[in-house]
């Protein structure tokens, strides 16, 4: 049957109201390059602010590029050289949603980075500045400082200042440099949940640190480094890829603010990557070590309900 041009064009209406009613957010804001491919078709145009994004939109940025994605009340920011999935970002808020992982992302917020003297950032110990004059790397003065001004930032909850600053730096050629930006911009997103930003930046401070005679700077810097990691997966649908991560920060010996909380998105991981029954062991392991704690009500649920 022949349908008339009117029919037609409801049709067609019909389907663009849908797709508006099917939106979960928009893009608060934009700063650079910013592309945008609405429906995951793999056609990506030039985004602009307030533009509807939907379940299978994809945000991407340029090395200049900045932006900001409004999702559910909650506000996400895209850094530069990142291509973000807002199904993800949905997940995400999902997990968030959790009771547990809600007061996790507070007690974090709280904890500060160790204090690291100016001789840390400028190199760290003589050994370091004897092997950088071997293999003639060069510190810009100016990089320095404008480490030890973001840490400072970043120590006092100024994120998004400290971020700014981190920006700036531009040695790429001092591997611990490098090292020491990606980790305080790491732990800069990560503080402000945006964990597909953060996750790259954990990785390339392990990736330094273990690939190279580099290390790293302190045990602090290792186990901040791997929780980051291994959350940042976690909370981005890559549950088990967060697994190495886990399991190496709780084979060691780490601080009591960040053990229970490792110990619960590990067996989180375990559970969701199909291994129940290494998260009922994990989880039994937990519940024995916080039995009459404050933690002992976080490990109660099954791994199922956490």
């Amino acid at each position: 049957m022949k349908r008339s041009p009117a029919f037609l064009l409801l049709l067609a209406l019909s389907a663009v109201i849908f797709a508006l009613d099917s939106g979960v957010g928009s893009i608060a804001s934009i700063a650079g390059d910013v592309k945008i491919d609405a429906f995951g078709t793999g056609a990506f145009i030039p985004a602009i602010k307030g533009e509807i994004l939907y379940p299978k939109s994809l945000i991407r940025t340029g090395a200049s590029g900045r932006a900001e994605a409004a999702i559910g009340g909650k506000s996400t920011v895209i850094g530069p050289g990142t291509t973000v999935k807002i199904a993800n970002l949905i997940a995400q808020g999902k997990k968030a949603s959790t009771s547990w992982i809600g007061a996790f992302t507070e007690v974090y917020k709280n904890l500060k980075t160790a204090a690291t003297g100016q001789s840390d950032l400028m190199l760290g110990t003589r050994a370091a500045e004897a092997e950088a004059e071997e293999n003639e790397w060069v510190v810009e003065e100016d990089d320095a400082d404008l480490l030890e001004k973001a840490q400072a930032r970043i120590d006092g909850g100024g994120y998004r200042d400290g971020l700014a600053l981190l920006e700036k730096i531009s040695s790429d050629s001092v591997p611990e440099l490098r090292q020491r930006r990606d980790y305080l911009a790491g732990l800069a997103y990560f503080s402000l949940e945006a964990y597909p930003e953060a996750e790259p930046l954990f990785d390339s401070v392990e990736v330094l640190a273990t690939d190279s005679p580099l290390g790293f700077a302190d045990e602090e810097m290792r186990a901040r480094t791997l929780f980051g990691l291994g959350v940042s997966r976690y909370m981005t649908g890559r549950e088990r890829e967060s697994l190495d991560p886990l399991r190496d920060l709780l084979s060691r010996d780490i601080a009591p603010t960040i053990d229970p909380w490792a110990r619960l998105f590990f067996v989180k991981s375990l559970y969701v990557s199909g291994d129940l029954k290494g998260a009922e062991d994990q989880l039994a392991m937990a519940r024995r070590k916080y039995r009459g704690t404050n933690y002992e009500a976080s490990f109660a649920p099954s791994p199922a309900e956490l």
